[in-house]
């Protein structure tokens, strides 16, 4: 999804949607705002048409990963999501 104002792109998103045996989800890979449009409230409204849209295509949850600090936590719980417990990150070096 990509978000325009006056010709210019102002934030956009890329996910995909996934099954699982139990249900299907939709994977936000990325969410970006451009920073002098942040803090007003552009993103809580991208996130909210973005789960709007995922649900009307089917998908039961939206899972994500997110940066470990405040700014991201206050973010993303304010919108009611949690931090689970039973992922774990993997990487590899190459």
């Amino acid at each position: 999804m990509v978000l325009e104002h006056s010709g210019g792109i102002i934030a956009f998103a890329m996910g995909y949607f996934e099954q699982y045996d139990d249900c299907p989800a939709y994977d936000l890979i990325e969410i970006v705002v451009a920073a002098d449009r942040q803090n007003q409230g552009i993103g809580t409204a991208f996130m909210k048409e973005i789960e709007i849209r995922a649900k009307q295509k089917g998908a039961m949850l939206i899972q994500l990963e997110a940066v470990n600090d405040k700014f991201h936590e206050h973010f993303y719980k304010k919108l009611g999501y949690h931090s689970v417990s039973n992922l774990v990150h993997k990487t590899k070096n190459l």
